[in-house]
């Protein structure tokens, strides 16, 4: 009887280890559940459930976690938005610049179309003065300032006489009426 009697006491452990042992493991099981499952909400919800547990366990305070999170995201929200706006203000600017751009190409070419126009009208004249003066350099001096004083253009005779040699046109001008040589000289070298 003996026997029976250290069976039950035995028995008696293992009826109290075995429900202890369950109670442990499940309360593992939840911890570990609690900490690194993805939803802790739900097993800390299931924990505050039960009256002796939910004031044992302390539930980690979300906010805390929650908060430096949000607000980084709202900062990250705002510096995207920010770089939104100033990415659509570039373009924009970008455009102008582009349009600014074309229209200065086109003023260019306007620009060199009439300088174009303007040489193919001058160059003749241009051509008729050198010719001018060549002719008029190779007459006596004193003959080509009677023909010079004849032309009653100043700016005409200033242009024959600039496309001639400096020795020719001196020559020329001395043999000229000093009025009208003064005023030649005038449109020569005018007085700014």
């Amino acid at each position: 009887m003996a026997e029976k009697d250290e069976s039950v006491p035995r028995r008696n452990k293992l009826l109290i280890l075995i429900p202890l042992f369950i109670i442990f493991v499940m309360i593992g099981i939840l911890v570990y559940y609690g900490f690194f499952a993805k939803p802790p909400n739900l097993v800390w919800n299931l924990l505050n459930r039960i009256p002796l547990i939910n004031n044992i366990i302390v539930q980690p305070e979300q906010n805390a976690i929650e908060d430096p999170i949000v607000k980084r995201e709202n900062q990250l929200k705002e510096r995207e938005t920010s770089l939104n706006a100033l990415e659509s203000q570039l373009q924009q600017r970008e455009l102008e610049l582009s349009k600014k751009e074309t229209e200065l190409e086109q003023r260019e070419i306007d620009i060199n179309n009439k300088l174009d126009e303007i040489n193919n009208v001058l160059k003749p004249q241009f051509d008729d003065i050198k010719k001018l003066s060549s002719l008029y350099g190779k007459m006596d001096p004193k003959s080509a300032a009677d023909a010079l004083s004849k032309l009653n253009n100043d700016n005409l005779t200033a242009q024959i006489l600039k496309n001639m040699g400096t020795e020719q046109a001196a020559a020329i001008l001395n043999n000229m009426d000093p009025t009208q040589a003064a005023r030649i000289t005038g449109v020569l070298a005018p007085i700014q």
